[in-house]
């Protein structure tokens, strides 16, 4: 990966730019899919009905084609993962240390994988706010009852409808590598943007996912990876420093049990 300062100013410029804009697009965002629920379910309407064929009954769309579609990106992510683990293993073994500049990229690489679709999708989003899926829903002949974009519900359990995992995916996998490499960040944003949604689309013509589950998750990631991006920098600049925080408090333990060992 190419090297770049993360504290240069135009780095700090566009990590702030990034995380005030994703922020500023969730506001009007929250506020039409909140005020106008019916949104989502005209979207999942047109998608079913539109996928819908006489063989697959009252299915929605079950066909190979869509199938081999999402497991595409599924599989596109398991490489990106075992690629970004590879790299890491590789550098660390070459520089001898965990920590320094180009670990510290591996490791944010690591972070925004595991960080964004792992924890933020799917435990934090999807097991908790219970929203129901579209196929599940009694609008598309489901039982469960229908809850509007960010509103909590207990309609279901766990791995839920909001957000979309496999949009995350897409979404943080461009959005961390934009992070890294801006002479290619442009192409990777829009990269990104393009692949979250196809991903995202994907899942709602199978009755996965609602519109506003998808449009979220991309709001979510670039969040997430701001943030990470941030948190980060500390690594990225000065390891030492931060080896030296995370030993402070525990250095007195540490002085009290040898001396006692030494007696």
């Amino acid at each position: 990966m190419a090297a770049v300062d993360p504290y240069s100013l135009e780095e700090r410029q566009f990590r702030r730019e990034f995380l005030i804009g994703a922020g500023l697009l969730a506001i009007p965002l929250a506020a039409l899919m909140v005020s106008s629920p019916g949104i989502d379910l005209a979207i999942s309407a047109f998608a079913k009905s539109a996928c819908s064929a006489p063989m697959h009954g009252n299915r929605w769309c079950a066909t190979w084609t869509v199938s081999l579609a999402r497991n595409i990106f599924l599989a596109a992510f398991v490489l990106v993962t075992l690629a970004t683990l590879v790299a890491t293993v590789r550098i660390v073994k070459t520089k001898r240390r965990w920590l320094g500049p180009e670990q510290a990229r591996c490791w944010f690489m690591i972070a925004v994988l595991v960080v964004g679709p792992g924890v933020v999708s799917n435990l934090i989003l999807k097991d908790n706010l219970g929203r129901a899926r579209p196929r599940d829903v009694v609008e598309f002949g489901g039982t469960k009852a229908f809850t509007p974009a960010l509103t909590p519900s207990g309609e279901c359990p766990r791995n839920c409808s909001f957000v979309s995992g496999e949009a995350s995916s897409m979404f943080a996998v461009f959005f961390g590598l934009a992070m890294l490499l801006p002479q290619y960040r442009r192409g990777l944003i829009v990269a990104g943007l393009a692949t979250g949604v196809l991903a995202g689309s994907i899942r709602i013509v199978q009755g996965a996912h609602f519109m506003s589950d998808v449009l979220f998750a991309g709001v979510f990631m670039a969040l997430t990876v701001s943030v990470l991006h941030m948190a980060f920098i500390g690594i990225w600049r000065n390891p030492q420093t931060l080896l030296g925080t995370i030993r402070a408090p525990w250095t007195p333990l540490v002085r009290v049990a040898t001396s006692a060992r030494v007696r």
